[in-house]
Parts: structure tokens; C-alpha cells; sequence
């Protein structure tokens, strides 16, 4: 039979080891536990000076190229703006010669289908009337407000907010209120003659339209000589025709629609304000 003493001694050296074991893994998270300790405080500190640098203003230098760049972007972005800005103005203004154009339809309809140049003044007409406004002043039942009779893209000319003689009225603004001018040989079987035109034509001023009743006064619109100027819509404009459309013109095809007007003499005569 074996002594105490001889069972007790393997069993220590297992005890031993076991205790070993446990003091180095106790060791060794310990390690760990300092080094991630360390590295907190490390990103801590980096942290913080990511928060300093963060908060530190902007040099000379660093203003000066981000006040470049937004300059090289304002360059690009500022024409094509500006570009779509005038197309819209343009859409507005066929929009309003076609609300025009309509309106002297529905005139020339209570009419016998004539337009007031061509009805006398003692039937309510305004046949013999030398001003551009005075015709457009006809359509007072027709029209709500003459502010559409002004093209957004026309500087020169203001607003007029009715058709009385009130200081914004067009009775006294009279032409400084017109952008457009009116087609004084458009006639119910000419459907592709202007009624309504952008005053930015360039013709052969101080003719007579007799039809109307208005000698000196027109500018003749003969194809080959006819073109539009600068202003308004820079070298083209709009029209809207007898037969309610309305269309944008250049130089070129202002040239092509004054051919085929139905206008036997070709003088497309406008009434310009």
C-alpha cells in the first residue's frame, strides 16, 4: 500500500502547473488590457489634434484658391444661365403676341372680319390712326391687362397695367408701352401674313399703307431688304400670323415667311411704335 505522501506529489505537480498556466494567462491579458490602453490614448490624442487642426482657420492661400475655383465655376455656369434666361424670355414673348394675335381675331370676328386699321374710327375702328398704340388700345375688351403687350426682353419699354389714362395706363404711356408692331395688310384670306410682329424690324420706313388709311408711317417689309435688328432678341424676333400660329424668325427665315405672306406687292407693311 502506497503513502500518502506518494499520491500527493503528482497531484502538486499537476496543481503547480495549473497554476502556472493561469498567472501567465492572467499575464497575458494584462498585456493586452495596457496595450489597448495605450492605443486609446493614442487615438485619443490624435483626436484631439485632428479637433485643433480642425478649428484652425484658413490660410491667405487656401481662401485664395477656393475663391478661384468658385470663380472658374461662376465663369462656366453664368452663360449658360444667362442663355436660358433668354429662351424663356422668348417663349413669353411669342406667348404674348399669340394672346394678342388672338385678341384681334376675336375683334375682327364682331367685325364683318376686319381688323380695326381697316374699320373706320366713326364705327369704332381705328383706321387713319398713325400711333402703333391706338390700335392695340382697341382690344380693350379683349384683353385683361396690356401688360403683355411689352416683351420681357424689351428694356425700353415699361409696363402698362390698364387702358386708361392712370399714370401706369396706356392711354398715357401710349408707345413707350409697345414692344410690338401690327401688321396693318393682314386680312382674313391672307392666313400666313403677320398680325402682330417684335418692332426690331429693319424695312423701308415712311410708306404708305392705304388700306388702312396711313400714309408716311409703315415700314415696308420687301423680302430681300427686310431684316431684323440687334435689339430685343439679338438678330431675330418673333411673329404671330393671321391664322392664329406664332413663330420665331431669324434672318433667314424672316426672309422665307415674307415671300409667302400673300401680299401681291410684297410690302408686308408693319405699323411699328
Amino acid at each position: 500500500m502506497s503513502s500518502p505522501f506518494e499520491w500527493y506529489l503528482p497531484n502538486m505537480t499537476v496543481l503547480v502547473q495549473l497554476t502556472i498556466d493561469h498567472i501567465y494567462r492572467a499575464y497575458r491579458h494584462g498585456s493586452q488590457e495596457i496595450a489597448m490602453c495605450s492605443q486609446d490614448i493614442v487615438l485619443r490624442h490624435r483626436s484631439c489634434e485632428w479637433t485643433v487642426r480642425a478649428r484652425r482657420a484658413f490660410t491667405l492661400i487656401e481662401l485664395l484658391v477656393v475663391i478661384a475655383i468658385i470663380a472658374i465655376l461662376a465663369g462656366l455656369l453664368l452663360p449658360t444661365l444667362a442663355k436660358a434666361k433668354s429662351r424663356g424670355q422668348r417663349i413669353a414673348c411669342i406667348s404674348n403676341l399669340k394672346q394678342v394675335a388672338l385678341g384681334f381675331r376675336m375683334w375682327a370676328d364682331d367685325n364683318t372680319s376686319l381688323y380695326p386699321w381697316q374699320v373706320s374710327t366713326n364705327k369704332e375702328g381705328t383706321q387713319g390712326l398713325l400711333q402703333a398704340w391706338a390700335h392695340f388700345s382697341a382690344l380693350s375688351n379683349e384683353i385683361i391687362r396690356p401688360r403683355i403687350l411689352r416683351c420681357p426682353r424689351d428694356h425700353e419699354k415699361s409696363f402698362a397695367e390698364n387702358f386708361t389714362a392712370e399714370s401706369s395706363g396706356l392711354l398715357t404711356l401710349t408707345n413707350g408701352a409697345i414692344s410690338y408692331g401690327v401688321g396693318t395688310e393682314a386680312r382674313d384670306d391672307r392666313p400666313a401674313m403677320h398680325v402682330v410682329t417684335d418692332r426690331n424690324l429693319i424695312g423701308k420706313d415712311f410708306e404708305t399703307c392705304t388700306p388702312a388709311g396711313l400714309p408716311n408711317v409703315v415700314t415696308a417689309l420687301n423680302p430681300p431688304n427686310s431684316r431684323w435688328d440687334k435689339g430685343i432678341h439679338e438678330y431675330s424676333g418673333n411673329m404671330a400670323l393671321t391664322d392664329g400660329s406664332a413663330h420665331q424668325f431669324t434672318q433667314t427665315s424672316l426672309k422665307d415667311h415674307l415671300r409667302v405672306t400673300g401680299d401681291p406687292n410684297l410690302s408686308n407693311c408693319v405699323l411699328k411704335p
